[in-house]
């Protein structure tokens, strides 16, 4: 299953993000009545998460070219952030700005890895989430 979940409509799996700002939750759940809610995030804790993991941040653009079957990277741009505000992430989350992704999959042998779930925000809107950066253009 990979897929990506937000809170703006269901995805092709029924799966959808709920922000309870009452009691500071981030539900994930099923659009199937016997499922429902499967899986919540404490909200403070998804912050502290942010600040830990993004207190200081490169965001490297790169495009990727093929030349004789070899995969080169040509770097483009380097974005510098630091200390994002947290008091902006439920909001991005419930307008879709922010969305999670589930990266689970069966190997050929019935192994189930699971690499999430990841948090992400649209390119175009780091802004809204990190005061003004530093950006070094490569080229």
């Amino acid at each position: 299953m990979y897929c990506t979940v937000s809170c703006l409509a269901p995805n092709s799996q029924g799966l959808k993000l709920r922000v309870d700002d009452d009691d500071r939750l981030l539900h994930e759940n099923a659009d199937k009545p016997t499922i429902g809610d499967f899986a919540v995030w404490n909200l403070t804790k998804l912050h502290e998460r942010l600040l830990e993991k993004h207190n200081e941040t490169f965001w490297i653009a790169a495009k990727s070219l093929k030349e004789d079957g070899i995969e080169y990277l040509h770097y483009s741009k380097v974005e510098h952030t630091r200390k994002p505000i947290v008091s902006q992430f439920d909001l991005l989350v419930q307008q879709g700005i922010i969305t999670m992704d589930h990266l689970i999959k069966r190997t050929s042998s019935e192994k189930t890895v699971e690499k999430g779930p990841l948090f992400k925000i649209k390119p175009n809107s780091v802004g809204l989430l990190f005061p003004p950066s530093q950006i070094y253009d490569l080229v």
